[in-house]
């Protein structure tokens, strides 16, 4: 079980900060000027 575990959160993390916009979901962008992860960090593409 822990091997599972192990292996899932890694690839969570690894995912995360190699794209730009990899940290927003579909549809949105990074707004500039916020940190990844906080509150407005990502809006809606125009």
């Amino acid at each position: 079980m822990a091997a599972t575990k192990k292996a899932a959160g890694s690839k969570a993390k690894g995912s995360g900060g190699k794209k730009k916009s990899g940290r927003c979901w579909p549809g949105y962008e990074p707004t500039p000027g916020k940190k990844p992860g906080t509150k407005g960090s990502c809006k809606p593409k125009s």
